[in-house]
């Protein structure tokens, strides 16, 4: 009988892992976070490369330009420069649309900016 039990167990840590992972994969994909977000309120861009939840970023704004690298962590954007890591709660609002706001409260809204370059899969469509 306690067999049973382990084996059932197993089976719902199992399942909820595989759906825990499918649902970030997911989330992942509909944030689309690569790529460059311009401040809808400001000149500052945020640029981010890598994979889906992690990798470099690089903030402009004017002539200044502030390198590192960022991870994603449940819904806790992390961006690290020089050693020091700041945190931003990050929010989708719509495709293309992602808010940051850090501990203080302080939020920014960011547009994805359109590319104008269009990869040869979906040329082929």
């Amino acid at each position: 009988m306690s067999l049973l039990v382990v084996i059932a167990i197993t089976a719902v840590v199992v399942v909820y892992v595989r759906t825990s992972r499918k649902q970030r994969t997911l989330w992942l994909q509909k944030l689309d976070l690569l790529g460059c977000w311009q401040w809808d309120s400001g000149d500052e861009t945020l640029t981010l490369a890598g994979e889906p939840d992690g990798g470099t970023f690089a903030r402009a704004q004017g002539d200044e330009t502030v390198r590192g690298e960022w991870r994603l962590v449940g819904h806790d954007m992390h961006l690290t420069v020089h050693g020091r890591t700041d945190g931003y709660d990050l929010r989708l609002f719509r495709p293309g649309c992602i808010g940051l706001e850090d501990t203080s409260g302080q939020g920014r809204i960011y547009e994805k900016a359109g590319a104008n370059v269009v990869s040869l899969d979906q040329a082929r469509r």
